[in-house]
């Protein structure tokens, strides 16, 4: 692809752009560096880290487009060099909220995790959850006691009122809020969630094939004035709006 002055790329990201302004490239750590397995290999256990095209490659981005308009997706093993190629070329990576309240790590410490909305800078998407996570409010329902509490507190909910704004659907709503409010640049969030969906309208199960994958669909009746008028408030209230 060097050779051929990344090509290929380039013809892709300008096909992608005739359709949306931004694109996100998913494992964007493979441009710094990639796991390499032989083909005869079973499993991808026996294989080594080669060098990815990194800064080379977004050299030619952006001396053909300009401006990047590539969204990171900066999940998983990220290292310090996996970084560096992120903010060298100012793309914003991605915040996921459901990541955010792991009790594990933020303990009794304080609220730490830099998936937590009060840690992000400006230039970064804000996710309540991806394809590949549970629906906000399936995620919600599976959540053990600890962190029902860690969530909600954060959420500006009494303990006593966790339970019951799970089941209603409030504490989805907040969280959506909790995006919408943060310095995030983007905020995306999932239909599934507007609605406050549990896990029967998941999107996608990682590493499975069949099944519920990529089969929900948003149907006409679950269009509603309610939920258009909260966005269009939460929008108009965080700045989120396109108008002037």
């Amino acid at each position: 692809m060097k050779k051929e002055g990344y090509k290929w790329w380039l013809n892709r990201i300008k096909a992608m752009l005739n359709i949306v302004d931004y694109v996100r490239i998913d494992h964007f750590r493979g441009f710094e560096s990639y796991w390499s397995v032989p083909a005869d290999e079973k499993t991808a256990i026996h294989g080594k880290w080669i060098p990815g095209p990194s800064h080379d490659l977004f050299n030619v981005i952006k001396k053909e487009l300009g401006d990047i308009p590539i969204i990171a997706e900066d999940l998983g093993l990220i290292t310090d060099a996996v970084k560096k190629l992120r903010d060298d070329f100012e793309l914003p990576g991605m915040k996921i909220l459901q990541f955010a309240f792991d009790a594990k790590e933020t303990g009794k410490s304080g609220c730490t995790n830099n998936f937590l909305p009060h840690t992000y800078n400006k230039n970064c998407v804000v996710y309540t959850g991806t394809h590949d996570n549970e629906t906000m409010q399936g995620w919600l329902k599976n959540a053990s006691k600890e962190e029902s509490e860690l969530i909600g507190s954060y959420a500006g909910f009494e303990i006593s009122d966790i339970e019951k704004a799970v089941l209603d659907g409030r504490l989805c709503r907040s969280l959506i809020r909790l995006a919408f409010s943060s310095v995030a640049d983007f905020a995306v969030i999932p239909m599934q969630d507007i609605f406050a969906l549990d896990n029967d309208a998941r999107m996608n199960l990682p590493s499975t094939t069949g099944g519920i994958n990529w089969q929900w669909r948003m149907s006409f009746d679950q269009y509603n004035t309610d939920a258009a008028s909260w966005l269009k408030k939460m929008s108009m209230l965080y700045g989120r709006n396109l108008c002037e």
